[in-house]
């Protein structure tokens, strides 16, 4: 038996008292009961003279934003309320996330989740989890000093994971993602057709000013700047940490939009489109923009093209390959 400080939790187990038992049932375990009239409440531990908590909605900062909660949080704000919202908008981002943003996550926070985070905060305000703590490490007569001091080190303990900036650098940036609202139900209506020139020039200039700012940052843009185009070894990480920071650090930028801006401003230059989550797009973009192609093209057209060259000095040497061996070394 224990005390308990929820008020919910309180009344809950008090309604249990009243609900009703078959005569029956009753007599079974009470033989000389006729009916249930009444029930009576034994308190063996002091439950109801221990001031109780009522409850709350989780998110009580809605006028504060998620960014600004999170620093402040970091920055040492432990009051229950910063705590509980902070706890709520975790659980809500944990069920918008893709399994790419669960695995970036995971390696920043050491493993946990959003909504492991948001466990951990909500246990650490929870009055009944601090004085099982309390108990079990002073006793059951712990002084206010004591009790303040098992308080402060859990909720320490809590907030611990968002002392990293790029833990808190990585969520705001997933959150701004997700919390992009497409309407799906409005119409469009078209009110111009033609091609965006100045629109093109900004989306070309943003995306050579992002390679520039990030060319020491990223592993990709290191290889592509600094290696010979004959010696660039990119590896599948370094390209989608280059795509995934285009797209979730401003001006987001998509390789899609950054392609089209260039087919409506160097048409002659550009062939082809480049092929939905196909991540190695950018390494032409970033290549053509740094002038180390005249052409830009998908990496697709380009291994197809020098595959069939090859082929065909092959033939031309007396080496034929049927359809099968054709497959095999595609």
């Amino acid at each position: 038996m224990r005390d308990v400080k929820s008020e919910g939790y309180y009344e809950q187990m008090k309604g249990r008292g009243v609900r009703t038992i078959p005569d029956a049932d009753l007599k079974a375990v009470t033989p000389d009961a006729e009916t249930k009239t009444r029930f009576i409440l034994i308190d063996a531990v002091g439950v109801t003279e221990s001031k109780k908590n009522a409850s709350q909605p989780l998110e009580r900062k809605r006028s504060l934003s998620f960014d600004a909660l999170l620093e402040q949080v970091a920055m040492g704000r432990r009051d229950e309320d910063a705590m509980s919202s902070l706890a709520a908008r975790l659980a809500a981002l944990d069920r918008k996330l893709t399994d790419e943003d669960r695995t970036r996550l995971a390696e920043a926070s050491g493993g946990q989740a959003p909504r492991q985070l948001a466990n951990r905060l909500l246990d650490a305000i929870d009055p009944d989890n601090q004085q099982a703590v309390i108990t079990e490490r002073h006793g059951p007569a712990p002084t206010p000093e004591q009790e303040q001091a098992v308080v402060q080190e859990r909720l320490d303990e809590a907030c611990r994971p968002f002392d990293k900036p790029a833990l808190r650098t990585l969520l705001k940036e997933i959150k701004q993602k997700r919390d992009i609202v497409i309407d799906e139900v409005t119409t469009d209506a078209l009110v111009h057709a033609d091609f965006d020139h100045q629109r093109a020039e900004q989306t070309i200039s943003s995306f050579k000013a992002f390679i520039e700012e990030h060319r020491d940052e990223l592993t990709a843009l290191q290889i592509l700047y600094n290696q010979p185009l004959g010696q660039q070894r990119l590896t599948y990480a370094a390209i989608r940490e280059l795509v995934n920071a285009m797209l979730e650090k401003p001006p987001h930028l998509a390789v899609a939009n950054v392609w089209q801006a260039y087919k409506r401003l160097e048409a002659s230059q550009v062939r082809g489109a480049p092929v939905d989550e196909q991540l190695t797009e950018v390494v032409s973009l970033v290549r053509y923009a740094l002038g180390q192609t005249d052409t830009l093209e998908p990496i697709d057209a380009v291994v197809e093209r020098r595959f069939n060259l090859w082929l065909g000095r092959e033939k031309k040497a007396g080496r034929e390959y049927n359809a099968e061996q054709e497959a095999w070394l595609r």
